[in-house]
């Protein structure tokens, strides 16, 4: 799936920031930068495919209750793990 491997592509990033960010060059760390972004784009860009292929098929009130379910799925699932983290510590 495409949004599956733009969010390796971030990750991928990233590691490499988080494991080099003391040694990068300027140059490197906009080459990283560039490409974060070009992600994000890439992934705006698909979301907004998504929603025009989903008004063919989906009145707009499901449109909008399946973005409001997402939301909600995220909120909390961020909110376990913060429980998580917290246990652990």
């Amino acid at each position: 799936k495409k949004s599956e491997e733009l969010d390796k592509q971030e990750k991928a990033v990233m590691r490499n920031y988080k494991k080099n960010k003391e040694t990068l060059t300027n140059k490197e760390l906009e080459v990283l930068s560039d490409k974060l972004m070009e992600i994000e784009l890439t992934s705006t860009k698909l979301d907004a495919d998504y929603y025009q292929k989903y008004k063919k098929i989906l009145p707009v009130n499901k449109i909008l209750e399946l973005c409001v379910a997402e939301r909600q799925f995220k909120h909390e699932l961020l909110k376990q793990l913060k429980g998580c983290n917290v246990a652990k510590e």
